[in-house]
Formats: structure tokens, sequence, C-alpha cells
């Protein structure tokens, strides 16, 4: 488990160099590094990782993102019962991640300003080079690029990502059709 926590830190650091550059997060300073989650639940800079972001529209607590599909929840879209989940802040980016029926779940939310949407799929778009797929009816505007489901609502966007360890035989149809079913559990929560 360990291991996927050092990962996990990896995966958020680029999730929120993204993010600043996608929200022209330009400046003469450099933008300040993210230290990998320790044991005792911080950052190791005095700052705990499941602090509340600033801002308005989060709904809140001490788990990152856990907050919005609990572990029961979960287990019904898995279909399997939850092995482990845990959450957290890193930088702007809440997280949680669901592992359970040999899939992992992410769910990452953070602030950013609706006019701020088209230009953060664009790059994600071009960091993967596939099309997008619009999602029409899920939150203000939602979008699939390279099995990554995308979400803007308000002010939170949200992204949802199923990593699978599947045999060759599996429907990776099924993995899309989990992500769907979480994004309308977050955006069922939301504002």
């Amino acid at each position: 488990m360990r291991q996927r926590r050092s990962g996990l830190g990896l995966a958020m650091a680029g999730m929120g160099l993204l993010f600043i550059t996608a929200c022209g997060g330009e400046s003469s300073e450099a933008a300040p590094t993210s230290a990998p989650l320790t044991d005792s639940g911080t950052t190791g800079q005095d700052q705990p990782t499941d602090a509340a972001p600033t801002g308005g529209g989060l709904p809140t607590d001490a788990t990152g993102s856990c907050h919005l599909v609990s572990p029961d929840e979960m287990a019904a879209a898995i279909g399997a019962e939850v092995d482990d989940h845990f959450g957290g802040t890193l930088e702007f980016v809440d997280f949680c991640v669901y592992e359970g029926g040999m899939r992992a779940v992410w769910i990452e939310t953070a602030e950013l300003s609706p006019d701020a949407y088209s230009s953060t799929i664009d790059m994600f778009v071009g960091a993967e080079r596939q099309d997008p797929e619009p999602v029409p009816g899920l939150g203000d505007e939602a979008t699939f690029v390279a099995g990554v489901l995308y979400m803007q609502q308000g002010n939170t966007f949200v992204t949802v990502r199923v990593d699978t360890q599947v045999q060759a035989d599996e429907d990776p149809a099924d993995d899309r059709r989990l992500a769907l079913d979480v994004m309308q559990m977050v955006s069922n929560k939301l504002p």
C-alpha cells in the first residue's frame, strides 16, 4: 500500500502542475513544490493534508474528496467490497482513492472557474493526444479524455479515473460505466 501512496503523491503533484498551468499561474517566482505524504498525515511542511481548500463550493471534511462518495456507495458501484480508501489534500487538489474488486477509483476535486474548463480540457487533450468525448447531462460540462472523466459543476472541477487490474477478456466499457456512476454520485452531492 505504501508504494501506491508514493505514486499518488507524484500523480497529485503532476495534477497540481496541470491546474497551475491551466489557470494561468505564470509568475516570476517559482511555484511551490509538493512534498510527498507522510504517515503522520502531513506533507512534511507542517501543513495537514486533510485541510479543506479555501474558497467556496466544495463540501468539506477531514478526508479530502472522500466525503463525496461513501465506502458503501463505492462498494455498490464497484460491485465488490472496498478493501481500502484514503484521501487528503495536496496543494489545492483534494483527492480520494478507493480500492476494491481489482479496481482503484480516484476522485480529485479542485476549485476552478467555469470559464477555465475548456482550456483545461484542451490541455489534457493535447497531453493525451486523444479526442475529447463530451458527456451531456452531467454537471455543467463533462468530458472523457483518454478514459478519464472530467466534470465542471459550478466552481468545482472534478476528475474520476478508474485503474483496473484486468484480464485481456474484460470489457473496458465497465470502467467507463463505473466512472460515469461515480461522477453522478459526486455531482449529486455538489452545490
